[in-house]
């Protein structure tokens, strides 16, 4: 039960890691730059949403190091050589579909009308190493749910058609959907201590829905979970 996960001993602290444009890491001086790492290494995580600046994002990466753990919101601004090498063996990853098509289809060199949700996926995971630690793979598909594997397995998980319909008037903010999924994910996964990607999952759309508007809870009924 998600409500029933063990709880951390301190409140978690992040490092959102989401700049437009900072100055390259070789014009800052020395102070700055000890002081920027210092700052990274003494959080618990590492969040890398939607990063343009790639020499800040490697520099992030080589001072998190292997003790804390990366999540990264996998989009288009990274290029894709980048978060294939780079981000995908480290880090928890997300992906929406669409950005899904896109890596899968660079990893695989193959025709994409060819590839199922399944195969495109297994190429992901492998990228990432076929983590056999906490990592977790998941891939949003709007009011479709999504799917979420882990080293255990793979889910998909959403509400039913007809729950769906019921609270449809209760929701009245799309606008910031994805990036509160990923928020809410990370919480579950690093401060709830949630490791099971399919309550991840759920944690993460009653999250959504309460942003969206919706303030009760999601009873365990309205979730359709299937392995994947």
């Amino acid at each position: 039960n998600v409500e029933d996960a063990e709880k951390p001993d301190k409140p978690r602290t992040y490092f959102l890691f989401r700049p437009q444009k900072f100055p390259l890491v070789s014009e800052l001086d020395t102070v700055f730059s000890d002081q920027l790492r210092a700052h990274i290494q003494n959080r618990d995580a590492l969040m890398l949403n939607s990063p343009k600046d790639l020499a800040f994002v490697s520099y992030a990466l080589e001072s998190a190091g292997s003790d804390i753990p990366i999540y990264a919101n996998v989009t288009r601004s990274f290029p894709r050589a980048f978060g294939i090498n780079n981000v995908l063996p480290r880090a928890s990853t997300l992906f929406s579909i669409d950005d899904l098509l896109r890596y899968a289809r660079t990893i695989l060199g193959d025709s994409i009308s060819t590839l199922s949700n399944h195969a495109m996926m297994n190429s992901i995971w492998n990228a990432m190493g076929s983590p056999k630690d906490d990592r977790f793979l998941i891939v949003t598909f709007g009011s479709e749910g999504a799917i979420g594997q882990d080293r255990r397995n793979r889910y998909h998980v959403g509400l039913s058609h007809s729950y769906r319909g019921d609270i449809q008037p209760h929701l009245k903010k799309a606008l910031g959907a994805g990036d509160t999924f990923v928020s809410y994910a990370m919480h579950a996964h690093l401060d709830k201590g949630i490791k099971r990607v399919d309550e991840i999952l759920q944690y993460a759309t009653q999250g959504v829905l309460i942003h969206m508007g919706f303030a009760g809870n999601v009873p365990s009924s309205a979730y359709v979970i299937e392995k994947a």
